[in-house]
């Protein structure tokens, strides 16, 4: 399953404003959550289906942030990836214990 989503794991940084970063680099947020998914799914031997449906859509949803961000001729774009952007801080605020979990992506 991993693989389906190898793209959102190299998106282009963009800022909280949508903005592109100088630079091709990971989002430090994205790579966070997506660590985060994978250890939740690595972290149950039988999960339930409710389990894999709700890994599944936050999966989608960080596959469609970095697939509608990464479409520089989108006149929507830059408003589209902050929305996107705020609801995937709050799917990680969730993880906010993580020591890796930084205060600046608190929503």
């Amino acid at each position: 399953m991993a693989d389906e989503y190898e793209v959102t794991r190299t998106v282009t940084y963009y800022d909280d404003d949508g903005h592109p970063a100088a630079g091709p680099k990971l989002d430090p947020l994205i790579a966070f959550y997506w660590a985060r998914l994978d250890d939740a799914a690595a972290s149950t031997d039988r999960p339930s289906q409710r389990f894999l449906a709700d890994l599944a859509a936050k999966r989608a949803v960080l596959d469609d942030y970095a697939r509608h961000c990464a479409e520089p001729d989108s006149p929507a774009r830059e408003m589209v990836c902050k929305v996107m952007r705020t609801v995937i801080k709050r799917f990680a605020v969730a993880e906010a214990d993580h020591p890796d979990y930084r205060e600046e992506w608190r929503p």
